[in-house]
């Protein structure tokens, strides 16, 4: 199996604050991060400046033992933590990940392999990665490209999945970041379906919508469903919604229109 890392050890100089806790629809963004990592992971550990400083987070949280040498630090601490094969390493600063950035790299843990990273446009894309725990790291810090490199790390072809830029490294960005439309899966049940002539879409939603919002939207966009939008329930992660749909990549969105007669 797999042990999640997640590298949140810098000064957050460009941000200002630690920005492992700014917020993306209400969730900071190592939460974030870890969530994503969950699926392929034993257990997800934070490397941080200082012991338990996520704890509060419910994230596990160790100090990295080689301060001030960067990412390559924080991975040379987490090696020595466990004793799970494999680390999946990820930045902390991701912006609403998914699961699914995280597919092709956990599925590269395979035996004779030292280390796997996404090689795109001729120049690697350093984290997240793979690591097998028995690598060696330099002492002395340096970079992860020279990391991959010197362990001619497998090259994966970057993920359909993987919007533009993966990451924020000021606020600016994390703001345009969390402006840009949500890709979510919209699925339409009974009525809607058969005037739709479809059960589902996949559209891009602006963050922060609501239920009435979302119908509305809808019925705009597909006025033969207005009336039946306006008496529509939305749900979302099974559970009925009223208020925002608090969005993320590939959240599946049902609507559900009122029965015969109501």
């Amino acid at each position: 199996m797999r042990l999640g890392v997640i590298l949140c050890g810098g000064h957050s100089s460009r941000f200002g604050s630690d920005k492992a806790r700014a917020e993306v629809d209400g969730v900071p963004l190592i939460s974030a991060v870890a969530r994503a990592l969950a699926p392929w992971c034993s257990r997800v550990l934070a490397v941080a400046d200082v012991p338990g400083k996520y704890a509060d987070l419910g994230l596990e949280t160790i100090a990295d033992l080689q301060p001030h040498l960067g990412p390559v630090g924080g991975i040379g601490t987490a090696l020595g933590q466990g004793d799970e094969p494999w680390l999946l390493v990820s930045p902390c600063d991701l912006v609403r990940p998914q699961s699914a950035w995280f597919a092709d790299l956990a599925r590269a843990a395979q035996p004779g392999r030292r280390a796997a990273a996404v090689h795109h446009a001729g120049r690697w894309q350093p984290l997240p990665c793979l690591l097998a725990r028995a690598v060696a790291v330099p002492g002395g810090g340096g970079s992860v490209f020279a990391l991959l490199e010197a362990l001619a790390a497998e090259r994966l072809a970057r993920p359909a999945c993987w919007p533009e830029q993966l990451s924020a490294n000021a606020p600016a960005e994390l703001a345009a970041l969390s402006a840009a439309p949500i890709p979510v899966t919209l699925l339409y049940f009974a009525s809607l379906a058969e005037r739709l002539g479809r059960d589902r879409e996949e559209p891009s939603l602006p963050a922060g919508i609501d239920d009435r919002g979302l119908c509305a939207l809808l019925a705009a966009r597909h006025p033969v469903l207005a009336e039946l939008l306006a008496r529509t329930r939305v749900a979302a992660d099974q559970s009925f919604v009223r208020g925002s749909l608090a969005l993320r990549p590939g959240l599946e969105i049902a609507l559900i229109p009122p029965v015969s007669g109501g």
